[in-house]
């Protein structure tokens, strides 16, 4: 008997050890018959082995905040989309619907350090919810990765997309892509204006600045707003492109190619123009000297001709160097 009492009492105590991985951190619940079921204690990332007390429930773990996550955001639709990719359009301020290419990254504000009151409060509010997962399942915030996952799909998402939607929304869409300045309102706009607008990106790339900062901004203060705490930090959007419409970029190629050939049009005209101006001036100069015009046209006589034919029948043989 004394045996089997201590081989459960090594069990037990082993039971009640516990290690967090790297970037990573864990809470501890207490488990006892004559426990209260709350918190206990927070792990601390690579702790190593740490006493959570006699029966206490397995460390719920949650990423830490020296493990960078991320967010794709993507037009392509043959992309699977599953957790932490999203297909997305939004419209802009002049109702044109544009797909993003995007990746958001941040960080949990959870350290794991006994005084860390971030985590406990988010494992209070959120740990013990379910959420969608693979193939599904239910899972909870703290299930590996798949868990976390899960969470960010349901609480994280559809922040993001308001956010996006709203900075979007403020901008036109030749603010974001150039060449939408010849589709839409600017169709009245003169060519000439038009091929500026195309050929000058800077303006789009400064805007795509903007779009990432303010973006960033508002989705960071809406995670705060909505989830109740600052629980993601260092929050970044890179936008990389903004893609228009199939019809749309249909009228922008259709636009440019029109472009292109009234380009064509007026360099013909020009060189047509520059033609009639040089005849115009060997015409006045041979009037005043007709002998040069005639020398004129015995250099153009190519050095294979060796006789002039003369309408009566006749002709005029050229010899020597011309």
């Amino acid at each position: 008997m004394a045996g089997v009492l201590g081989i459960l009492a090594i069990v037990v105590a082993v039971s009640s050890l516990a290690r967090t991985g790297p970037n990573e951190v864990a809470v501890v619940y207490n488990g006892g018959p004559l426990d209260r079921k709350d918190q206990r204690q927070t792990i601390e990332p690579s702790s190593g082995l740490t006493w959570t007390g006699w029966l206490s429930q397995n460390p719920r773990n949650y990423p830490g905040s020296g493990s960078p996550r991320r967010y794709i955001i993507t037009t392509d639709t043959s992309r699977d989309e599953g957790a932490g990719v999203d297909v997305l359009r939004v419209p802009t301020a002049d109702g044109i619907d544009v797909g993003l290419e995007a990746k958001i990254s941040f960080n949990t504000a959870f350290t794991g350090a006994p005084d860390d009151e971030l985590l406990r409060s988010f494992d209070a509010s959120f740990g013990n919810r379910t959420y969608p997962g693979p193939n599904g399942s239910r899972l909870n915030p703290w299930s590996d990765d798949d868990g976390f996952a899960a969470f960010l799909d349901t609480e994280f998402l559809p922040v993001l997309v308001s956010a996006l939607r709203e900075t979007i929304g403020t901008f036109r869409c030749e603010q974001l892509v150039s060449s939408c300045s010849l589709v839409g309102n600017s169709r009245n706009v003169s060519t000439e204006a038009s091929g500026e607008a195309v050929n000058d990106g800077r303006e789009t790339n400064t805007t795509l600045v903007r779009v990432q900062d303010a973006a960033a901004e508002n989705l960071s203060e809406s995670l705060t707003r909505d989830l109740g705490d600052e629980y993601f930090r260092n929050v970044q959007i890179v936008v990389s492109s903004v893609r228009l419409p199939q019809r749309v970029q249909d009228a922008v190629d259709e636009s440019q190619a029109q472009f292109a050939a009234v380009n064509r049009s007026r360099a013909d005209l020009q060189r047509a123009r520059i033609a009639k101006q040089v005849n115009d001036t060997l015409g006045a100069s041979y009037r005043t000297c007709p002998a040069c015009a005639q020398i004129d046209a015995l250099k153009a006589i190519p050095d294979n001709v060796n006789a002039i034919s003369l309408d009566g029948g006749g002709s005029i043989p050229l010899q020597g160097n011309r």
